[in-house]
């Protein structure tokens, strides 16, 4: 069953068990050639994970589906969804990033100023602990992963569904 989302889900925001609905992108039709769900029926779903990129972790976005509505009438469905058009998104500079960089560049100050005993070894050693602060927070950056706004993904049903004629 084709989908297009009908909000922006991202990892950044989703919880789980939030959830969001989507439109049928095609028809769907039964084996036949008979539209069973016509484009534009409307599909509830849940978030069952939602978890960013990390530089240790792959992120993933797991969604299900529970309800179509087709021509007024809501039908149970359970699915699982075998592609999904996501994209990643970097969170840009927080303040977590920021704290690194600053812990990094006091930490080389202070060992910069007790191995050189001057001010320039403290200069030096707060460069290099900036540098270092700053590799730390690009190393650890979340990532997150996005199905934007009328982004496809596809679902497969996991049971057959009847659905009623007008």
């Amino acid at each position: 069953m084709p989908l297009a989302v009908s909000e922006t889900l991202s990892t950044r925001q989703a919880k789980v068990g939030d959830t969001f609905t989507a439109t049928v992108s095609e028809p769907v039709r039964d084996a036949a050639g008979r539209v069973v769900i016509p484009a534009g029926s409307s599909v509830e779903g849940t978030i069952d994970a939602a978890n960013p990129r990390h530089p240790t972790s792959a992120g993933h976005l797991v969604l299900s589906v529970h309800s179509v509505t087709v021509r007024g009438r809501s039908y149970s469905i359970a699915g699982t969804v075998v592609s999904m058009d996501t994209v990643q998104q970097g969170r840009g500079v927080t303040g977590g990033d920021a704290a690194k960089v600053g812990v990094g560049a006091a930490a080389g100050a202070i060992l910069g100023r007790v191995i050189g005993k001057d001010a320039k070894g403290a200069i030096i050693g707060g460069l290099a602990g900036a540098a270092g602060g700053a590799a730390v927070a690009r190393e650890t950056r979340a990532i997150d992963i996005v199905l934007p706004k009328g982004a496809r993904f596809t679902v497969e049903l996991d049971q057959p569904l009847t659905v009623r004629r007008g």
